[in-house]
């Protein structure tokens, strides 16, 4: 038993090496190595941003485990990059439980509002449902997949 969640997060990033970047040291992490979270992640590339996404349905969602913690640490490398080294990202996590009740709507809004409104479009919702981007955004940011053997991590 307990209470299930649909749950997407979307992390941003201006340029492909910031986002190579970041994903380096989150996949150099013992508990990302451990609980392969990294393969939990999608990235994409478009003409003007590049991001991560996590997606995924009816899970159980809890604040301290370990699963949850080691998939929102990539939000934490991003903004641990993004003060040292001034990177530019933004992130925002979305949580719809079985009852329909949005739980959670975090995002890092301090550092670059484009991405920040790039986070916002792509990941929102409806009543009980997370809508992950629309066929319009991947024409107008040029957004394709890029697989594994595409990606410098």
């Amino acid at each position: 038993m307990g209470y299930y969640s649909d749950v997407g997060i979307v992390v941003a990033f201006d340029k492909r090496d910031d986002m190579e970047k970041v994903l380096t040291v989150y996949k150099m992490t013992p508990e990302v190595q451990r609980l392969d979270s990294l393969a939990e992640w999608s990235v994409y590339e478009g003409k003007d941003v590049c991001f991560a996404q996590y997606k995924n349905e009816y899970v159980k969602w809890y604040d301290g485990y370990d699963d949850v913690e080691a998939i929102r640490y990539l939000c934490t490398v991003a903004e641990q990059f993004g003060k040292e080294q001034g990177m530019s990202f933004a992130w925002k996590e979305v949580n719809v439980g079985e009852d329909g009740a949005i739980h959670e709507n975090k995002n890092s809004l301090e550092d670059d509002d484009e991405l920040y409104c790039f986070c916002d479009e792509w990941l929102n919702t409806e009543p009980a449902t997370i809508n992950f981007g629309c066929g319009d955004l991947m024409v107008i940011h040029d957004i394709k997949q890029l697989t594994e053997e595409k990606v410098d991590v």
